[in-house]
């Protein structure tokens, strides 16, 4: 087995023993990790299992900003083949660290469906790739549907998709199994402690907090949609869409499903382990006098939305799954996506800056574990990953909209 490889299947499998000792030890780095959402934890993680001493640096506490209000879907379903290869390996990443570090990923693949004409097809590019990679979809007619999902009830059923693929988890919980193993390889987690400044130097890196300054080997810049404002004194301008959306969460129902559904339209849910209806029904929030603010700027609800759209958005999916009516909505978050401007990962050297490094990706749930292996790689062996190419932050990329 090729030395990379050997490397990233040890740390993907949390075996830092089997790491040889001469690559540890030559690799003591002092490594800074800037953000504690899901991503930054799995980075402090890796960092420090392979032997770095690694801070982690959080402004607020973990998972404070869009991990919590992700959907936290670990799926492969993209169009495009590349990216697709490259979830399908941050499943096989989740699925070595699922049991070892406790974190309850719901294993229960996907139902795509509509009763929509203007859907048909939308699966197809999806599913094309998949089969290449041997992972075929099957397609579901009514009675098929039901026998896969019997609560689920589709009037007029257009197009049915399953795949064994992918599953879900409590991305709280999650990320704080990956700081808890962080911990125990002896990183160093802080907060709050928000960075003020970044000072790069020959050799190093210091970035200013209250409780002082510190001085790394290397920094990661793992901060979502603060990233921008940390990058930008540093020359590089990070363009991410503003893009906001809202996601409900029931109260606990009895267990009825461990599937992911995407529904017509822009429809999706899920059902979490302690029963919790999760689900969300449009990409953005409607352009309606009441969201003026929030389609323009990072602030929570208005008072009194949030009850309006968990409630909207259940009965939505009450409609294909007759016993979420009975649903009460527990409460509903808005969050504000790291989306970059192609939609792609953005990792790898902060360009003219060195000793900094930057991570920001939308799929931060699914690939949180690969980057980690990734990155770790990079930074402490010098051994260049391939698969990354494609979402360096030297490509060219749209301009941002301005929220």
């Amino acid at each position: 087995m090729k030395r990379r490889l050997f490397l990233e299947a040890a740390l993907g499998a949390g075996l830092t023993a089997l790491v040889p000792r001469a690559a540890r030890s030559a690799a003591r780095l002092s490594v800074g990790v800037l953000g504690c959402g899901i991503v930054g934890a799995a980075m402090a993680m890796r960092f420090a299992k392979a032997g770095a001493h690694v801070t982690l640096l959080e402004k607020i506490g973990p998972a404070a900003g869009a991990t919590s209000k992700s959907f936290a879907w670990i799926n492969p379903f993209m169009d495009d083949a590349h990216y697709m290869r490259m979830r399908l390996k941050a499943l096989e990443s989740w699925k070595a660290l699922d049991r070892p570090l406790g974190m309850g990923v719901v294993w229960g693949g996907y139902v795509g469906f509509t009763d929509r004409v203007s859907d048909l097809g939308r699966m197809a590019v999806q599913s094309k790739h998949l089969a290449e990679q041997g992972y075929p979809t099957r397609a579901l007619d009514v009675d098929a549907l039901k026998k896969t999902s019997p609560e689920i009830e589709v009037h007029g059923l257009v197009e049915a998709t399953w795949s064994e693929l992918g599953g879900h988890v409590d991305p709280v919980h999650a990320t704080s199994r990956f700081l808890d193993a962080a911990r125990k390889a002896g990183a160093r987690v802080l907060y709050p402690c928000p960075v003020t400044a970044i000072e790069p130097a020959s050799g190093s890196v210091t970035v200013v907090t209250p409780r002082g300054r510190m001085r790394f080997d290397h920094l990661i810049i793992a901060t979502g949609v603060d990233a921008p404002a940390m990058l930008a004194p540093l020359g590089y301008a990070l363009p991410l869409l503003h893009s906001p959306g809202a996601l409900v969460h029931s109260r606990p129902l009895p267990i009825m499903t461990r599937i992911v559904y995407d529904g017509p339209g822009a429809l999706e849910w899920k059902q979490g382990a302690d029963g919790s209806v999760v689900g969300s029904e449009a990409p953005t929030p409607p352009a309606i006098p009441a969201h003026t603010g929030i389609l323009k700027h990072e602030i929570p609800f208005p008072p009194g939305i949030a009850q309006m759209h968990g409630t909207r958005i259940l009965s939505k999916i009450s409609a294909y799954v007759p016993k979420i009516a009975q649903a009460q909505v527990g409460f509903v978050t808005l969050g504000f996506r790291p989306m970059p401007s192609d939609g792609y990962p953005v990792v790898g050297p902060v360009p003219g800056v060195p000793g900094i490094s930057l991570c920001v990706t939308h799929s931060g749930v699914t690939l949180a574990p690969l980057l980690g292996n990734y990155m770790t790689n990079e930074v402490m062996f010098g051994q260049e990953e391939p698969m990354l190419t494609p979402y360096r932050p030297t490509r060219a990329m749209p301009a941002a909209n301005s929220p």
